[in-house]
């Protein structure tokens, strides 16, 4: 019978905030991955790089009712954002629901992504979804939530599953813009 990685009891991260980046590691990296490819110092590549990340949360806050937890105005906030800058209709959304607490682990998460993106960016288009401040006291709340979560619960399992289709969504997303634009390779 073989291991699988978290099987063995030195492997186990110490919380689920560590089990839950543990576990969806490879759908983020390789969400950052096609994400990279957009040069965000060029306004047609941000404008995508926007739309995108617009339709995948507004996808997302359809999927969760709008409520992300500690995430819940972040969710608002960047979606009217994304919506200003990247001039696309909001998708018709009809993904099956997804937990509160994985988009707060998305939502939240990206934020702060969007922080160490800004440094790239010249200060002028430090706006919209780049003018955005993370919401470090939220995120720090969430994670010393989901470090409560016991790991091996139902409760753990669902917010990991939810989490992967979440950035599944934003794959989806990057593969729909690239059969309608041509997107960097």
């Amino acid at each position: 019978m073989s291991q699988t990685t978290l099987d063995r009891v030195e492997d186990v991260p110490t919380g689920f905030r560590q089990v839950l980046r543990s576990s969806t590691e490879p759908a983020h990296d390789a969400l950052d991955h096609r994400m990279s490819r957009f040069d965000l110092t060029d306004a047609n590549d941000r404008r995508v790089f926007c739309g995108i990340q617009m339709r995948a949360f507004a996808r997302l806050g359809t999927a969760c009712a709008w409520d992300a937890a500690e995430g819940t105005v972040v969710l608002h906030n960047m979606v009217q954002a994304l919506l200003q800058e990247a001039g696309d209709p909001v998708p018709e959304c009809n993904d099956a629901p997804i937990c509160a607490d994985a988009v707060a682990y998305l939502a939240l998460g990206s934020q702060m992504g969007a922080t160490v993106l800004r440094r790239g960016i010249p200060t002028a288009d430090h706006v919209g979804f780049f003018g955005l401040d993370a919401d470090v006291a939220g995120w720090r709340a969430f994670c010393a939530r989901m470090d409560a979560v016991p790991v091996w619960s139902e409760a753990a399992r669902l917010v990991r599953r939810d989490a992967i289709r979440g950035f599944e969504i934003f794959l989806s997303e990057i593969r729909h813009a690239k059969d309608t634009i041509s997107l960097p390779s």
